[in-house]
């Protein structure tokens, strides 16, 4: 094991936990659709992190006038603390509280044991390393939206996939999950919105494009990790291909 702790805890540390009031409840029920929503607007129902290594602040805003039924509940978490799939469950674990609901959502597993601890995990992570960041933009005067790709939208993709397979003569043809098509639309959506801009390290002076995302590594461990592990589980994956392949120009 090693000697280097990675989490440290001294008396008096805590989850901050804020509530508050918000008077124009109105029109809060804009942000909870799908359609293009102001960030700026959402903001302040977000708590932030204490400075000091805080992981986690959770908020809750009492919707005037709709009080006491209108409630917003807000979390920031520290990715070194868990990842989406546990704050998720957290989201989930406390609604059903709130609901009343006969059958909560299973306990999270905070058994760490599961995790083997190598003795140069520290010093890996610790060592210094050259890498190429993003930019990260003012995301205050942007909008946020959803798009929901429906069943039928991603047999399509699937279907035009094995389709340029066979013309090709490929066999068999790729395997297409639903989530490579979803990130294969992503990824030609966001590159189509950002022709001519290199956007933060997505693109390369030879014209190469690449995806960057995230995979939740439980099911994938030895020994394998419960699905409700409460921690921190994903790994990076990237993909890369020349834009002219994603029928896209060279940026100029």
């Amino acid at each position: 094991m090693t000697d280097q702790y990675e989490l440290f805890y001294q008396p008096g540390d805590a989850v901050a936990f804020t509530v508050t009031e918000h008077d124009g409840a109105r029109g809060v029920d804009e942000l909870a659709t799908e359609d293009p929503r102001e960030v700026a607007k959402i903001v302040p129902l977000v708590p932030a992190l204490r400075q000091g290594g805080a992981v986690l602040a959770v908020q809750a805003t009492v919707l005037l006038p709709l009080a006491p039924h209108g409630l917003a509940l807000g979390a920031t978490v520290h990715h070194a603390a868990y990842d989406g799939a546990s704050s998720t469950h957290f989201l989930h674990t406390w609604v059903a509280v709130c609901a009343a609901r006969k059958v909560p959502p299973e306990l999270p597993v905070m058994d760490r044991s599961f995790i083997v601890d190598r003795e140069d995990m520290h010093d890996f992570f610790t060592a210094p390393r050259a890498q190429k960041g993003f930019d990260s933009p003012d995301a205050m005067d942007r909008l946020v939206a959803t798009y929901a790709l429906l069943a039928a939208h991603l047999q399509s993709i699937k279907d035009t996939i094995v389709g340029e397979a066979a013309r090709r003569g490929i066999v068999p043809p790729p395997r297409c999950t639903s989530i490579v098509a979803t990130y294969g639309v992503m990824w030609l959506c966001h590159l189509r919105a950002t022709q001519g801009n290199n956007n933060g390290g997505h693109d390369d002076d030879d014209g190469r494009a690449y995806f960057l995302f995230v995979t939740d590594h439980r099911r994938w461990m030895k020994p394998r990790i419960p699905s409700r592990y409460f921690g921190n589980c994903v790994g990076p994956c990237y993909a890369s291909m020349h834009r002219r392949k994603l029928s896209l120009p060279p940026p100029p």
